[in-house]
């Protein structure tokens, strides 16, 4: 049952921001009770909770790798764009195999891209905006709906 739980915290993480589950690492009982504290914050939206106890969770002592694939979600979520490239790509190498993993790193680009066409397009005027321009911003925007997690498991 208690295996279940987690399971259950996953996969909501995984309703608020990228898609993450690679599988639990086994922890101590202390770590994982942190673990879960942690994920119990992120899900309320309490990102900065959650991120302090993962954060504490990645070090070197511990060294959870889990929690640096749970870290880059929080950045993801707190638009800290190249913190959240620096940790998919850490967990990529602990996850290499995980694909949701991959597609995390692929919807950060997609998600810094679509942001930077919005900010430039603040700078034009609305006639001197191109089709091919607005086509790309749509082609992303619709890119990043994809990317969005859908409520299943993954």
């Amino acid at each position: 049952m208690k295996c279940f739980s987690l399971l259950i915290a996953v996969f909501a993480l995984t309703l608020t921001g990228c898609r993450l589950t690679p599988p639990m690492a086994h922890l101590d009982g202390m770590t994982e009770q942190q673990r879960n504290i942690a994920i119990r914050a992120y899900q309320q939206g309490d990102f900065h909770t959650a991120q302090g106890i993962f954060l504490k969770l990645t070090a070197p002592t511990i060294a959870d790798a889990q929690s640096i694939c749970f870290l880059a979600a929080i950045y993801y979520r707190q638009h800290e764009y190249q913190a959240a490239l620096n940790a998919f790509s850490e967990c990529q190498q602990h996850y290499p195999q995980r694909q949701e993993v991959w597609l995390n790193a692929a919807a950060t680009h997609i998600r810094i891209a679509t942001e930077l066409l919005l900010a430039g397009k603040s700078y034009q005027h609305s006639a001197a905006i191109t089709d091919d321009y607005q086509a790309f911003l749509q082609a992303l925007l619709r890119l990043q709906g994809m990317a969005a997690v859908e409520a299943r498991q993954l």
